[in-house]
């Protein structure tokens, strides 16, 4: 949209913009949050405070998997696990954070 042309605003709250032959009609509050927003998430760093003791999480086997594949998103969010390899699939992972 950089190379957007701002035509108008109309009904106090929408922006009329053309992008070559194409028109579009954009939601100003809309626009507004999704700004926010995204720039919230780009700049904030979540706080983590840890755990007294870790907790254990009931999890099926196919729920341990997707915390395994994901972990990487968890830990960006705040949350880190204890894993233990030794025990059966569905109490393989403690909360710890």
């Amino acid at each position: 949209f950089n190379i957007a042309q701002i035509l108008g605003q109309f009904n106090l709250g929408f922006i009329v913009t053309r992008v070559r032959d194409d028109l579009f009609i954009m939601d100003q509050h809309a626009c507004d949050e999704i700004y926010r927003f995204e720039t919230l998430h780009r700049t904030t760093k979540i706080h983590e405070q840890k755990l007294i003791r870790p907790l254990p999480i009931d999890l099926s086997a196919s729920e341990v998997q997707v915390v395994m594949d994901n972990m990487d998103v968890f830990e960006k969010n705040g949350f880190r696990f204890q894993v233990n390899e030794n025990t059966d699939e569905t109490n393989t992972l403690k909360l710890s954070l």
